[in-house]
């Protein structure tokens, strides 16, 4: 974060990159490309170097999509494997870890039942989280994992994806 914000303090990192994602919502209406403050290929590779147990009790890379439509191109692919989405996994290490800290904080309650629920991070709970990013205590271990658990769910929207495939495959 201090390298995307060019702050020196990590918890004003933490602040100001919440605030700037917060005001591109706001600038646009409730809709926002989200910007991955890593970019996606190097994201990839720096998890899949990490500890693989720590990893999969977080992550799984998807590369299956039963049914996938590309609108730009009146094209639906079936059985797809050409792009990687970052899931988390319901059930994990990591979601009983949130579930743990729900119990003194409701937050991190939600997160958990909606993960275990969905096995998604639903957009009512990424926007709370950047409008109220300030009651969380950057210089807490708790408030940091989850804020980088928060910024690595941050990916390329699926034309995005879909491009890089393009372009790989000189489609």
């Amino acid at each position: 974060m201090v390298k995307v914000t060019g702050q020196k303090d990590v918890v004003t990192a933490y602040h100001t990159y919440f605030d700037t994602l917060a005001s591109m919502w706001n600038a646009n209406h409730s809709f926002m490309d989200r910007i991955p403050p890593i970019p996606e290929k190097e994201k990839y590779a720096l998890l899949k170097k990490l500890d693989e147990g720590v990893i999969s009790s977080i992550w799984e890379f998807d590369q299956f999509h039963e049914r996938l439509r590309d609108k730009r191109r009146d094209t639906t692919y079936v059985n797809f494997t050409g792009i990687t989405w970052l899931d988390v996994v319901p059930g994990a290490s990591f979601n009983k870890y949130l579930s743990e800290l729900g119990k003194t904080n409701e937050y991190y309650k939600e997160c958990g039942a909606y993960i275990e629920a969905t096995g998604g991070f639903p957009s009512g709970l990424y926007i709370y989280y950047l409008k109220n990013h300030g009651n969380f205590d950057y210089t807490k271990v708790a408030d940091r994992l989850f804020a980088a658990f928060f910024i690595l769910r941050i990916e390329d929207n699926m034309y995005t994806k879909l491009d890089r495939y393009y372009e790989e495959k000189e489609i």
